[in-house]
């Protein structure tokens, strides 16, 4: 593509015959467009050998230019919001698994709506505030020591589910080292 010098572009002042307002005129390689307050237009006009639809384009372009001003430099990003406050992370476990015992309460079943199934409901519904993973070992915490989460799903009844997930609420404030731990 050319190059434009600016120097080539001629800006000039004049007054319209017909209605007697001011005009700019902008000039470029034989090209000629006029303003007048925001419009552009491009009077009638007879082609000559050499002018081209890009020389056509840098008229008109330098034309926008005087209407629009020269552009400004992009907004900077807004200021990222202020952190939230930190979360309770016991507290914010104890609801979720709080939640899961309540959709075992009333779903579980040991192939349709396993415990990790009433568990994923809850931290869905929940806003997924902690890690999935953080449930999880939290749960395998309260198992008894040796048990997989899904062995001791598939052995217990509805309520053996609803007391697993108290037992594993109440284990949040004990130290890990005095945890009785189920294997992964």
């Amino acid at each position: 593509m050319p190059t434009t010098s600016s120097t080539e572009i001629q800006i000039l002042r004049h007054q319209d015959p017909a209605t007697g307002h001011q005009l700019t005129r902008v000039q470029f390689r034989g090209w000629q467009v006029d303003i007048s307050g925001t419009t552009i237009s491009l009077p009638q006009h007879t082609l000559t050998a050499g002018q081209t639809p890009i020389d056509l384009a840098v008229c008109l372009d330098a034309a926008r230019t005087l209407i629009q001003g020269p552009r400004r430099p992009a907004p900077s990003p807004p200021r990222s919001a202020p952190l939230p406050p930190p979360i309770d992370h016991n507290a914010t476990v104890a609801a979720v698994l709080a939640e899961a015992r309540t959709v075992a309460a009333t779903h579980w079943h040991p192939t349709l709506c396993d415990i990790y199934e009433c568990t994923s409901t809850a931290w869905t519904a929940s806003g997924m505030r902690v890690g999935y993973a953080t449930l999880t070992r939290a749960l395998r915490a309260a198992l008894p020591e040796g048990m997989r989460l899904i062995a001791f799903n598939d052995a217990a009844t509805r309520d053996d589910i609803c007391s697993f997930f108290d037992r594993a609420i109440s284990l949040l404030d004990t130290p890990p080292t005095a945890l009785n731990r189920g294997v992964a």
